[in-house]
């Protein structure tokens, strides 16, 4: 069984021994997350933060973005090109410049074959405040964000790849999107079962 773990950059993913991943399965790693914890991909899809991670850090880990950005920026680091659109546009979120890093992130994570994809610090609730781990950092909106897009991405991601799980790790009280109701391949568990299960 292949399973991949997307650490996205959501608090709930605070305090957590994510450096334990790599002992179970593919890490994919969202910005400054893959500076943070050691991953096989990093997934960055702004130009100052792809900018940034290159000059700034040192990455040891496959470092993939939008394809516009791999050909203007160099570095004696390869940066591989995503996939354009990941399939046929029909909502204004459909379109390859509307997607963000962790929704690109599970979408690879499935496109490579993972039979359970294990989402981690995908919050996307804010409670008025920014909930992002990185909020004070550059490169990042220090508002709360509207997850709408984020739901409608993923929610595409389960829809279009129906032979893998999606399992998204939170706490108890975390509410699933009304989206995501009825999808068959889409779960959600807490940190204490999935260190649990992974030792």
């Amino acid at each position: 069984m292949d399973i991949s773990f997307v650490i996205g950059n959501g608090v709930s993913r605070k305090k957590q021994p994510l450096e334990r991943l790599t002992n179970h399965g593919k890490v994919y790693a969202c910005n400054y997350a893959a500076v943070d914890f050691p991953c096989d991909h990093g997934i960055a899809l702004d130009r100052k933060m792809i900018f940034d991670l290159l000059s700034q850090y040192k990455l040891d880990c496959t470092l993939w973005s939008r394809k516009k950005w791999c050909d203007i920026l160099t570095h004696r680091k390869t940066i591989f090109p995503l996939s354009g659109t990941p399939y046929p546009p029909v909502e204004r979120w459909d379109l390859e410049r509307h997607w963000s890093s962790g929704t690109r992130a599970a979408w690879k994570a499935a496109e490579d074959g993972a039979d359970i994809v294990v989402l981690l610090g995908f919050d996307l609730w804010n409670k008025g405040t920014n909930n992002n781990v990185y909020a004070n950092r550059d490169h990042y909106n220090t508002d709360p964000v509207d997850p709408k897009c984020w739901i409608y991405q993923l929610q595409q991601t389960f829809l279009k790849h129906p032979n893998t799980s999606f399992v998204s790790i939170q706490g108890a009280r975390w509410r699933v999107p009304e989206e995501w109701n009825d999808l068959e391949n889409f779960s959600k568990d807490t940190y204490k079962n999935l260190w649990e299960w992974l030792t």
